[in-house]
């Protein structure tokens, strides 16, 4: 999977559950806590996918690495096929 789509389906579905989450928990007391989630829930969501990203790159990497490593190995041949 690409990173940009790890990307925008990060941040959409985190501005999108930032937002409701704010909405569901709004009372005559909070003030404008909804008004911060709507314009900076996108940004906690990208906060939360920042570590993620660094997991995501090591086991691509680690994946990458043993891919190479297999490619670059010489076909074995079976003994008992080559004797015509």
């Amino acid at each position: 999977m690409p990173w940009w789509v790890v990307f925008g389906v990060t941040v959409l579905l985190g501005w999108g559950l930032a937002v409701a989450s704010a909405l569901v928990h709004e009372g005559p007391d909070t003030g404008a806590g909804h008004m911060g989630a709507l314009f900076f829930g996108w940004a906690l969501a990208l906060l939360w996918l920042m570590p993620w990203l660094v997991v995501y790159a090591i086991a691509r990497g680690v994946r990458r690495l043993f891919a190479r490593r297999t490619s670059d190995r010489p076909l074995q041949r079976d003994p008992a096929s080559s004797a015509h």
